[in-house]
């Protein structure tokens, strides 16, 4: 579909922001946001309510997208646990409304889903494993798969692991938040029994891209990064690669010091299906880290 429009929900955010950037070359790519109106060169943005179904049918009918690519979501772990009647709504009803407005109008549908989906208690997961979730997100996120799935049989479901990057003005993430801590001299704690497959948001964009150019791909897929590392290996990692201090970097395990919301503890994600079915090819968590350094502010 070169040329086409895709829509993009969540365009706003950190990492709808990355898809439209990899996109906007190849495409005429629109997207919504609600509270955060912004800009992005060659894109065109566009105000919706994903928990307004009329609202949802007005930009698809006026966009006439071949492709929509569902990114917009409630993402914050202990907002969920804490709000569920939104959580549902922005996660599971969204979808859904995403969902049947991109079959309704014949496009193809590509969802951003989590590695949270899963509990955590073996890791190295496959796309077969069962999928159960241990707290509300990852529950309305399970239950916003099914409902793109429904929706359409063309729909891509993808699974993301642990995403850093560069933020480049939108909102930031975990890793560009503790790298700037220890680069301001502040001492951090982080987990050594909290277990991920790390993935650059750009690999990401980059599968997406690939997905669009196939007109077969569909079902779900792992998209993750080459590394199994915990939460406090990261950040060394990050720390050696921007020469920052790693003594700042405090190693506890979830007994000592434990979250309110319960947490998987290994959700390290096995992506061969996705390396067969469009060539996925991530970076390495060095050489990934280290594109945050040449990466400026946003365009």
């Amino acid at each position: 579909m070169q040329n086409g429009t895709v829509l993009i929900t969540g365009m706003s955010g950190f990492i709808g922001s990355y898809i439209a950037r990899e996109l906007r070359d190849s495409y005429n790519v629109a997207g919504t946001f609600h509270n955060n109106p912004t800009s992005i060169a060659g894109c065109h943005f566009v105000a919706m309510d994903i928990t307004d179904e009329t609202d949802v049918n007005r930009v698809v009918d006026e966009v006439k997208p071949q492709a929509v690519i569902h990114s917009a979501a409630a993402r914050n772990i202990d907002f969920c646990e804490s709000n569920r009647e939104a959580a549902d709504r922005l996660n599971v009803l969204a979808t859904r409304y995403v969902a049947r407005a991109a079959a309704r109008v014949g496009a193809r549908l590509i969802h951003i889903s989590t590695d949270n989906v899963f509990g955590g208690e073996k890791g190295m997961y496959t796309e077969a494993d069962e999928a159960r979730p241990i707290n509300y997100y990852g529950l309305t996120k399970l239950r916003a798969e099914q409902e793109a799935q429904e929706a359409t049989d063309r729909a891509v479901v993808l699974r993301v692991a642990h995403v850093y990057g560069a933020a480049r003005g939108f909102s930031s993430n975990a890793l560009e938040d503790e790298i700037n801590k220890i680069a301001s001299g502040k001492r951090i704690r982080l987990y050594t029994d909290q277990i991920r497959t790390p993935v650059l948001v750009s690999d990401i964009a980059k599968a997406i891209s690939s997905i669009l150019a196939r007109e077969d791909v569909t079902g779900i897929f792992h998209i993750a990064g080459p590394d199994k590392v915990n939460r406090y290996e990261l950040c060394c990692i990050a720390a050696r690669v921007f020469g920052l201090n790693a003594d700042l970097i405090e190693p506890v395990t979830v007994d000592e010091a434990p979250t309110p919301v319960k947490r998987p503890r290994d959700l390290s994600l096995i992506i061969e299906k996705a390396r067969a079915a469009f060539d996925y090819t991530p970076l390495p968590l060095p050489k990934g880290i280290a594109t945050m350094r040449i990466i400026g502010p946003a365009d």
